[in-house]
């Protein structure tokens, strides 16, 4: 007889208690209670209990000896995370507890109805550590919950544990400057955002489906914990975020407009035994912001002094891109240099080339004002004569966080440099973001690395393709203005400097470039740590590839109807009835078409022809008979949406030469694969198929 859930409980309450029992806590507990009860103490309440249990060690003394026993290799290889696999923590730590009560006052829906299925999600890092709320229907008064524990860095002095929880553990969290940055996401379906909502086309692909946007920023000062939640309470501080809208609507010269309100509860674990003055957080943040005012004083000085050596060298070095500054998300300017830093995002990106590959799958996030490209920020002479330089920008355009960037799935065409120059620089390779002109003058940003004798490498980050010195003539990059890594940044001094081809960039030569060193310890700028990546959504890939499959192949017979009925009928195409018959599929010749799929995700990483193209071509040999015609189409999206694919397809004048197909005998494969990347980026390769009589 099965259990009830009220049997289940009682059951699981005997186990508990049992366990306890062995491990000695029961008797642990009672003699507790006795010594409290001797000393006078009364109200005396669970959270005063698990304090004293928290500070003797007993706690984690439980949690070890009750802990999951290790897994096997093997289940670790068949088992599907929502997040990346943690070291094991050591047995000191202490962790902030933050719980997310809700938001308020989102003004855009203040004003506007939120569309069908718009939904927003917060997101949080802090320490690389990431966290985020359940999605939620958008709206003005959003009802964000969840909660995270982030472990905060240990110091030397702290790493053999939490003895002391006095005023020295306090002055070194105090220390620790890093904020909590916070990002809300406006999700939509791209279903719905194309106005042609088919709930037959959704299904286990729908979280690849979907258009993401940072909707509200914000920075939450986590060290309040320190002012108002220390002396050994167990209560959470609640603080209220501000936050300011998304980097599309950062305006060059004013404060970033409100968007909403975040509240948070945080707490310490294990708590401290002390509690900071308010007085004291104050100075603390006071200290930090006079200290980067100073630090970026002294640097635009010697930038000025420098840029002003660059033009004197020759009067048309005064229109040449080379970037400084650069405003960030929360509107303020910081050194160009510091928006790069080497990052080494754990194993999801086995090669430099494969990270390329990530970058350039994701969406580009185009200024819808004027600037978009030319929000290059230049330095650039002054007054008559040119005396001094002075630093101008575009009046748009910020360079967004990393973590702004992930949660929202897309990257300006800066952003995108920035991130593949960062990841290079995690693989040890020498990289440096480009800042010039492409063929036509456009200004743009792209990725550079040095190899032997300073041979420069070019990665375009929209396109993951590489450009070595043996095929120049395919290069699409017409000049160097400056190039700039987390270290330095050095200013083109060559009069063949329009063109990239007789460019050197061998940096140590002075007379060729001019270099501007900038030590990051040295001037403010944005917080760069690495961060946790979400994993591949992996477990749901052939579920996507079987689901685009079916639909598309509808909408493919739908269409091939419509054409093939709009056009005359020849007699050399064989009996008009094989029109009404519709599309005739084959799974085997479907079958046969995979490895040509996985060679041209191959070839877009790696930039040449993939292995097994002889077995492809014996495979389809063997499966065309002699006297037929083979004909393949490939395509290619970063999306589930099956809607959007099919108006693709048939856009294409090979796709349509297959459709109007109708020999006798005509068969027709289609295949899709999915190759899903971290952060739900997706690559979908689709191949539409045709076999028939060749009519004489």
């Amino acid at each position: 007889m099965p259990l009830t859930d009220r049997d289940q409980y009682a059951e699981t309450r005997k186990s508990i208690k049992q366990q306890l029992q062995n491990l000695g806590v029961t008797q642990e507990l009672h003699g507790m209670l006795l010594d409290l009860k001797r000393s006078g103490q009364q109200n005396i309440t669970a959270d005063d209990i698990i304090s004293i249990l928290e500070a003797k060690g007993t706690l984690s003394q439980l949690v070890k000896q009750i802990g999951p026993p290790e897994q096997s290799v093997q289940s670790l290889l068949h088992e599907e995370t929502t997040a990346p696999k943690k070291q094991p923590l050591g047995k000191h730590r202490r962790l902030l507890h933050i719980k997310i009560v809700e938001g308020r006052a989102f003004t855009e829906y203040v004003t506007r109805k939120a569309a069908s299925g718009e939904r927003l999600v917060l997101h949080g890092e802090l320490f690389g550590q990431r966290f985020e709320s359940e999605a939620v229907t958008a709206s003005a008064e959003p009802k964000f919950t969840g909660e995270a524990f982030i472990e905060i860095p240990d110091s030397e002095s702290s790493s053999a544990g939490f003895t002391d929880h006095g005023m020295k553990e306090a002055l070194r969290l105090l220390s620790l400057r890093q904020p909590m940055h916070l990002a809300v996401t406006q999700t939509l379906s791209l279903d719905d955002s194309q106005g042609s909502v088919s709930t037959s086309s959704r299904g286990p692909g729908l979280s690849l489906n979907e258009r993401r946007a940072v909707v509200a920023l914000g920075a939450a000062e986590w060290r309040t914990v320190l002012i108002r939640g220390g002396a050994g309470r167990s209560r959470m501080v609640t603080i209220s975020v501000q936050l300011s809208a998304g980097p599309a609507d950062v305006v060059s010269g004013l404060p970033p407009a409100p968007a909403g309100m975040i509240v948070l509860q945080l707490s310490l674990s294990p708590s401290l035994d002390v509690r900071l003055d308010e007085p004291l957080l104050s100075s603390q943040q006071r200290s930090e912001i006079a200290r980067d005012a100073e630090s970026m004083s002294t640097f635009l000085a010697r930038a000025r002094a420098w840029w002003s050596e660059y033009v004197s060298l020759r009067a048309d070095f005064r229109t040449r891109l080379v970037k400084v500054i650069a405003r960030c998300e929360d509107g303020c300017q910081y050194p160009a240099c510091t928006y790069l830093s080497p990052l080494q995002l754990g194993r999801y990106f086995p090669t430099p080339r494969h990270a390329a590959r990530f970058v350039s799958l994701m969406r580009r996030r185009e200024d819808e004002e004027e600037g978009g490209t030319a929000s290059v920020l230049t330095m650039m002479g002054g007054g008559a004569g040119g005396s001094t330089g002075g630093l101008m920008e575009s009046s748009t355009g910020c360079w967004s966080l990393l973590h702004s960037t992930l949660v929202a799935g897309s990257a300006t065409k800066e952003e995108a440099a920035l991130l593949l120059c960062s990841l290079l620089l995690g693989f040890g390779l020498d990289a440096w973001v480009v800042v010039g002109r492409v063929q036509g003058g456009a200004p743009h940003m792209w990725v550079m690395t040095r190899g032997a004798l300073s041979m420069p490498c070019f990665w375009e980050p929209n396109t993951g393709i590489r450009y070595t010195t043996n095929d120049a003539s395919a290069w699409p990059y017409l000049s160097v203005g400056s190039v700039f890594n987390h270290q330095q940044l050095c200013a083109n001094c060559q009069q063949d400097g329009h063109d990239i081809a007789l460019t050197s960039f061998l940096f140590e030569d002075s007379a060729q470039w001019r270099t501007l060193e900038v030590l990051r310890a040295e001037v403010p700028g944005p917080c760069l740590v690495p961060v946790e990546l979400k994993p591949p959504v992996s477990n749901q890939r052939r579920d996507v590839e079987d689901q685009l499959e079916a639909v598309l192949m509808h909408h493919l017979e739908r269409h091939r109807s419509t054409l093939l009925h709009s056009e005359p009928h020849t007699r050399d195409e064989g009996p008009a009835s094989s029109v009404e018959n519709g599309m005739t599929w084959d799974p085997s010749l479907a079958h046969l078409l995979m490895p040509a799929l996985h060679a041209y995700e191959h070839e877009a990483i790696y930039g040449e022809v993939a292995p097994g193209n002889e077995e492809f071509q014996q495979g389809i040999r063997r499966a065309v008979p002699m006297g037929w015609l083979f004909k393949g189409f490939p395509l290619h999206q970063r999306h589930s949406d099956v809607n959007l694919a099919a108006k693709a397809m048939i856009k294409e004048p090979q796709v349509l030469e297959i459709l109007k197909t109708r020999h006798t005998g005509t068969s027709f494969a289609l295949r899709a694969h999915v190759v899903a990347y971290p952060e739900g980026l997706v690559s979908i390769w689709f191949m539409l198929a045709v076999k028939y009589p060749e009519m004489r």
